[in-house]
């Protein structure tokens, strides 16, 4: 189970509610900080709480654990990243640390970007018992164009999906970090993720925000990925790493290609475990074929 997955599948549903945090968390006799770990990916909900938890939302057990109302499970899922132990916060400062650890470690900044995170610091302590066009709102008044992705961060479980992809635009004009953008990756919108990818074929981004992002790529990007690589515009072995991810149509034309000798015929090896048996067998033969 992708926790930060469920933790935004959570959000974004108790928002489509028009409950605050705070509201949620009072209809299952819990803290808006034990929500707020649910919805930051850093903690599951109890089992006992599964069932109280999805009659408020609409949704089954199934949909809530896989992070999404379509019943499919994806086949597999990117490490957003590594499982550090954090040491244990009060529940009341915990998304307020977040915020300031940044602060600490830039002490010579200067006056106006110490008073802009100061705002958003105050919103991550009100934000739980706000709603979203409130947050939306306020985030919007702020001034400073250089908001560090940290902050996003913080701000995730709260603000609007448009609101969210507003600021990542705001901040990608500095080189995107892996892990926060695993852990904004399912409050993004769909259109926002594929100006993201643009940014990696266009050499501005690393390719492994792609690996990242993979699970919540639509289908049309993915698409458009494989046919970079048919035109010679991204290396083969880079579009490896997306093959659970992929549509079968799309594994067979990069088989294909590989065949064909337009891209490096080693990555069929790695492309096996998505093959259909059938095609397996067809190309075991075609070598065999080629051995006498």
């Amino acid at each position: 189970m992708d926790m930060y997955k469920i933790g935004a599948f959570i959000s974004k549903l108790r928002k489509e509610q028009g409950m605050t945090q705070a509201e949620f968390a009072e209809h299952l006799s819990l803290t808006h900080q034990a929500v707020s770990k649910w919805e930051r990916g850093e903690s599951m909900p109890d089992i006992s709480l599964l069932t109280p938890i999805t009659k408020l939302l609409h949704v089954t057990i199934e949909e809530l654990l896989v992070g999404e109302k379509k019943k499919v499970v994806q086949v597999a899922a990117v490490e957003a990243e590594a499982n550090v132990e954090q040491e244990e916060l009060p529940e009341d400062e915990e998304q307020v640390a977040e915020a300031e650890a940044e602060n600490d470690e830039e002490s010579h900044a200067d006056e106006e970007d110490s008073s802009t995170k100061h705002e958003i610091k105050s919103i991550l302590k009100l934000a739980p018992f706000l709603s979203t066009e409130t947050v939306d709102e306020m985030i919007e008044k702020l001034e400073n164009d250089d908001i560090s992705l940290e902050l996003i961060r913080g701000l995730a479980p709260f603000a609007s999906s448009a609101m969210i992809g507003k600021l990542v635009d705001r901040a990608s004009h500095d080189q995107l970090e892996l892990e926060h953008i695993a852990r904004l990756a399912p409050f993004i919108e769909s259109e926002q993720l594929d100006r993201l990818v643009q940014k990696v074929e266009d050499g501005a981004i690393d390719w492994s925000i792609v690996q990242v992002l993979a699970p919540f790529l639509s289908e049309e990007t993915l698409n458009r990925l494989v046919e970079r690589v048919a035109e010679g515009h991204i290396e083969a072995h880079t579009i490896v790493s997306l093959a659970p991810f992929l549509q079968e149509d799309n594994i067979k034309r990069l088989v294909d290609l590989a065949e064909s000798g337009t891209i490096n015929q080693d990555i069929v090896a790695r492309l096996a475990p998505f093959l259909p048996k059938e095609m397996l067998d067809r190309m075991v033969r075609n070598l065999l074929t080629k051995l006498r």
